[in-house]
């Protein structure tokens, strides 16, 4: 399992040979404190995840590590946390 931080708080979960490494543009302020990737009121991304195949399971926020054991991988485009999104168009 390798660790590498992008953002205060925020580490990439990578390792080698993964089958999709999944990123996000920037994590939110409450991911970000939370050290957590995709975590958030509202946020879609671990429900979809596990409804489009790629785990066996629903995955909990606090559990994104364990997303290594499907061979998948999470990290951000940008490092700084933002509180909104951009507007959705």
């Amino acid at each position: 399992m390798t660790y590498l931080t992008t953002a205060p708080g925020l580490p990439d979960i990578l390792a080698p040979g993964l089958q999709v490494v999944f990123c996000g543009l920037n994590p939110g302020v409450d991911a970000a404190a939370a050290g957590h990737h995709f975590l958030g009121r509202g946020n879609r991304f671990w429900p979809v995840l596990h409804l489009a195949g790629f785990t066996p399971h629903l995955v909990a926020p606090q559990d994104d590590a364990s997303v290594l054991d499907f061979g998948l991988g999470l990290t951000a485009a940008v490092g700084r946390p933002t509180r909104r999104a951009p507007a959705r168009q």
